[in-house]
């Protein structure tokens, strides 16, 4: 299995949860699939994609760029895609592992990862907007992303302690 250390779809990073690049045989053909886990934001925005120019940099520095279809989204529950393009060559891809047509492919990305996990660190936006008074958006102006994100959670915390 080979290690990703990113991915670009279109230009845009990917935060990644868990990720296999492999090489599948079939029918004579050889196929370079990237199968990813990725937050719910990032799987809306490229589900609708036909296809993409993937940029995959590996842990050893290589780097692939390749026009790949969207050829399936979803990880099982979880938010994902697999992507797949055609290949001339396949040594140019030493060390990507090569898996036939009959191969299981769940259990290669396996890692116990559940979607609580993903939304700790990608949590989807909402289209919900704040509505303060001038005085209280006069007084979080002073403050910086990370501060405001602690005074709302705090705040949620809160009302959720007096009110649930």
């Amino acid at each position: 299995m080979s290690n990703i250390s990113s991915v670009k779809i279109n230009g845009e990073n990917i935060h990644l949860f868990a990720s296999d690049l492999y090489i599948r045989q079939e029918n004579g053909y050889e196929t370079l699939c990237l199968q990813i886990v990725m937050g719910e934001e990032d799987q809306e925005s490229n589900s609708l994609l036909k296809d993409a120019v993937v940029k995959i940099t590996l842990d050893d520095q290589r780097v692939f760029t390749k026009i790949m279809k969207i050829e399936k989204v979803g990880y099982y529950h979880l938010p994902g895609l697999l992507l797949a393009g055609k290949i001339e060559n396949f040594h140019e891809f030493e060390g990507i592992d090569i898996i036939s047509e009959n191969e299981s492919l769940r259990t290669r990305m396996d890692k116990e990862i559940t979607l609580d996990d993903i939304r700790k660190v990608k949590m989807p936006h909402d289209d919900d907007e704040f509505r303060l008074p001038v005085e209280q958006l006069e007084w979080l102006s002073e403050f910086g992303a990370e501060e405001k994100n602690e005074i709302v959670k705090r705040a949620i915390y809160d009302y959720m302690e007096k009110y649930a």
